[in-house]
């Protein structure tokens, strides 16, 4: 008899119990098709240890102690546990570092093989130049050196990733593997069919979370410095949103402004299509998704040249990129957008062609999925 096959999948992240639904479960599931049994560890959204079945999905959630991340890298030195009981033959983690380090701690233990992902800046360069910047990106730095080289596969979002790993941690020869992030083109289905602007009045949109590092206030900032004739739509969830709405009364426009919170991507995806341009305003970044969803739109799409968005868009032809100074850059890249419907166009028609081309959910997820099932050892 065969040996049974079973992904360990490890994230930092907070769920439900099952039964439920949210959008992690949907790429648990597809993940799973392959396996016998599909295992993921994770946090609850409280301080309690569950265990929890659907189908061939296991989800064990472990104790959240809050709502910070990074208290993971503690939490999963329990991964061994799991490792025991459950005898995985692949494991997937989704940082190097928070869960991903003990994972390669303990593959020659468990024989098991490890596809490793990342995402963000922080893995290769340092986000500030305080003494706690340095340290922190010194320990990120190696633990994950230590990760890639106990590891199979190294996920890579774009050949822009695979350059900026390959120059900080050294060459890793076939581990590296590009596989992009995906959209789901059932969903995000509703494309733009008019570039016409109302009223001379722009509607921009952004989507991400309300946090510093997505940089919406300093959006909303500049775009009142630019007088621009503007309403702008941010779609997300967090703490800032009172902030974002003092900015809009300080400037006497509280109608220009509308926040949209916890909104599902169905609902997102009609949101997208009925604004003239998507502006991605962030101070860091790696090849984020909701780029992507608003080029499926067929949006005009204006981004900040942060992380590895280059290696998505190209400049001028199916988006266009906002370099430094932001402020000066945002309101030229946006003077040449609304003053000429013809490029709104051409942008919005190219990045929905690239999307369908090269991120396209199923497609992706073949790439992912036979990845993730991989038992061979890379070179």
């Amino acid at each position: 008899m065969s040996k049974p096959t079973r992904a360990m999948h490890i994230s930092a992240n907070q769920y439900p119990k099952l039964p439920t639904e949210h959008h992690s479960k949907v790429i648990w599931k597809e993940l799973a098709k392959g396996f016998d049994e599909y295992h993921i560890v994770a946090r609850s959204t409280d301080m309690s240890f569950s265990y929890t079945k659907e189908d061939n999905l296991h989800l064990h959630l472990i104790p959240s102690f809050g709502s910070r991340q990074f208290v993971f890298f503690l939490l999963s030195f329990i991964l061994p546990v799991y490792f025991t009981r459950y005898r995985p033959t692949n494991v997937v983690a989704q940082c190097p570092v928070l869960g991903g380090f003990v994972a390669a701690i303990f593959k020659g233990m468990f024989d098991y093989t490890l596809f490793v992902e990342i995402h963000g800046e922080h893995y290769f360069k340092r986000l500030g130049n305080s003494f706690l910047s340095q340290m922190k990106y010194r320990f990120f730095y190696l633990l994950t050196r230590f990760t890639f080289n106990r590891a199979n596969t190294i996920r890579s979002l774009s050949q822009t990733m695979t350059s900026y790993i390959e120059d900080v941690y050294g060459t890793l020869g076939s581990k590296i593997l590009i596989i992009p992030n995906r959209v789901n083109l059932q969903i995000f289905k509703h494309v733009k069919n008019s570039y016409h602007i109302e009223n001379g009045i722009v509607n921009i949109i952004t989507v991400g979370r309300f946090s510093k590092l997505k940089n919406h206030e300093n959006l909303l900032k500049d775009l009142y410095q630019t007088g621009i004739k503007f309403h702008l739509t941010i779609v997300g969830s967090g703490d800032l949103k009172e902030s974002y709405n003092m900015i809009a009364k300080n400037n006497g426009d509280l109608t220009g402004l509308k926040i949209l919170e916890n909104l599902s991507h169905e609902q997102l995806s009609l949101e997208l299509a009925k604004n003239d341009i998507y502006v991605h305003y962030s101070v860091s970044e790696g090849v984020p998704r909701a780029i992507l969803e608003a080029m499926a739109a067929g949006l005009p799409v204006l981004a900040t040249n942060v992380g590895y968005v280059e290696g998505v868009i190209e400049d001028n032809v199916n988006a266009m990129l906002i370099n430094l100074p932001y402020r000066v850059n945002l309101e030229k890249c946006l003077r040449k957008t609304i003053s000429n419907e013809s490029f709104r166009n051409i942008l919005g028609v190219n990045a929905r062609s690239i999307i369908v081309e090269k991120f396209e959910w199923n497609h992706v997820f073949n790439m992912y999925r036979k990845a993730v099932m991989a038992t061979e050892i890379s070179s």
